[in-house]
């Protein structure tokens, strides 16, 4: 099993065919000043099984990490594909996020374990503090 991708989005839903939906996808926020907590977003995981993973228990991990290694937040849950439960070998895990704390302005990132090994997700989020400039009126 492994991550094809994970992306941080508004919001995110799946169809009775298992058809994936994927609304307000960003990798970036502004903040008037931190820290700051990101209130509400889906974190879509879409995994790769293969046949010999069908029926088998597997332990899928996801951490929020900030830049130099800090974990924020986390969440884990134990899975079983079951046949045709993968569309085209395919599982998609919808993982709400409330209320992440982002402690500073920079880049984070949310590592996926699967089994205990960090897949190659590359799901980064970058967190930029707003610059509040004083605004001059022209007299003229």
């Amino acid at each position: 099993m492994e991550c094809r991708f994970a992306l941080l989005a508004e919001g995110a839903n799946q169809t009775a065919d298992r058809r994936l939906n994927i609304l307000g996808v960003f990798e970036g926020v502004s903040v008037p000043k931190t820290p700051a907590t990101l209130s509400r977003a889906v974190l879509v995981v879409r995994l790769r099984v293969m046949a010999s993973e069908v029926g088998q228990p597997h332990r899928v991990e996801v951490v929020f990490i900030t830049g130099d290694g800090l974990p924020l937040w986390q969440a884990s849950a134990d899975i079983r594909v079951e046949k045709g439960q993968g569309m085209h070998g395919n599982v998609d895990l919808l993982i709400p996020c409330e209320n992440l704390a982002l402690p500073r302005a920079g880049e984070y990132r949310f590592d996926v374990k699967i089994n205990g090994e960090t897949s190659n997700s590359d799901c980064v989020l970058r967190v930029f503090e707003e610059q509040r400039t004083l605004g001059l009126e022209s007299q003229e």
